[in-house]
């Protein structure tokens, strides 16, 4: 199994309780979203994939292309606004920069898939 293709195995293992040796991240006092992948010996170090700075990461997603290559995309709350950010992942699960997909006041409800071709398709709510 490929190291983003564990991504997924691993994030639903962290969110739950963590199994295998990894070692969890240090409490920042803030919100974070963290990844780590699947490893012979337990888990990879959890990689911060949003560090909050007010606001909250929610409702994740994650989807692995036949490549290796992934997206993650999660609502990124505050008190008076909610968006939808995304992360690329690189088939060795280094990650690219943060975006913000959605323009409204209020995005919500994310899901992704991942197309044949190596695309990946993203859906969300919006309010303006």
């Amino acid at each position: 199994m490929g190291v983003m293709r564990a991504l997924l195995t691993a994030l639903i293992v962290l969110a739950a309780t963590a199994i295998g040796s990894c070692t969890p991240p240090a409490p920042t006092g803030e919100p974070a979203l963290w990844l780590a992948a699947r490893t012979p010996d337990g888990f990879s170090d959890p990689l911060a994939l949003h560090e909050g700075v007010g606001s909250l990461p929610d409702r994740v997603a994650l989807a692995i292309g036949a490549d290796g290559a992934g997206l993650v995309l999660w609502e990124r709350r505050s008190p008076v606004r909610s968006e939808i950010a995304a992360r690329a992942l690189d088939a060795g699960g280094r990650p690219g920069a943060v975006r913000v997909l959605s323009r409204g006041v209020h995005a919500s409800g994310p899901a992704l898939v991942a197309a044949p071709d190596g695309r990946f398709v993203a859906a969300w709510n919006e309010e303006e």
